[in-house]
């Protein structure tokens, strides 16, 4: 996938099982979540301890290792640490911050009851921080680190669908989906800590 579509995400996202469908979302906000503890440890910016929990809940309910219930809840732990637009300590951190957490309560949402239209809203929001921050990169003249931003965003998306595509959700799949996000996300965020300031 050399670009955004949303309209195949989709398509490909419903062919998946249902815990396939919530992992998709799952590595979205793992990515971003990540990118975050890079950019966090990189800046001297804190990152919310339950951003990683959740996180972790998620994926134990996409391993089959935990029921669906136990997402019950836990979007409303997220969305009291979701930075907001009118913040008086706004800045460029909490931006991603924000997009994290507003896919990682997709990631809840799709681990209690997957919905295709609905899984594919965590590929958006690491696509909006990919264009924003390239945008950024352009603007500082540097064309190559943001086309190394959109091609790992773009590619990591297509890696980690192929991945739950041949492996049809298995516990093996989902974990190897895991670990492909995390380290993916944390490459990400090496790679914004090499080109960009914590300030707007």
């Amino acid at each position: 996938m050399t670009a955004y579509d949303e309209t195949l995400l989709y398509q490909r996202v419903s062919a998946l099982p249902p815990l396939g469908q919530a992992a998709f979302a799952a590595a979205c906000s793992q990515r971003l979540g990540s990118m975050c503890a890079v950019l966090g440890e990189a800046w001297g910016l804190p990152v919310p301890d339950v951003f990683g929990t959740t996180q972790a809940a998620v994926w134990a309910i996409c391993a089959g290792e935990r029921g669906t219930s136990d997402a019950d809840d836990l979007d409303a732990a997220v969305s009291a640490d979701v930075p907001h637009d009118d913040d008086e300590d706004w800045d460029r951190f909490s931006g991603y911050l924000q997009s994290a957490g507003i896919a990682l309560i997709h990631a809840i949402l799709a681990a209690r009851s997957p919905d295709p239209r609905r899984d594919v809203f965590g590929a958006r929001q690491l696509d909006e921080v990919a264009d924003f921050t390239a945008s950024d990169l352009r603007d500082a003249g540097d064309d190559a680190a943001a086309d190394a931003v959109l091609q790992a965003v773009h590619e990591g998306l297509d890696e980690e669908l192929a991945s739950l595509e041949a492996g049809s959700g298995s516990a093996a799949t989902i974990e190897h989906v895991r670990r492909h996000a995390e380290l993916e996300g944390r490459r990400l965020g090496a790679l914004l800590t090499a080109s960009l300031p914590a300030e707007d």
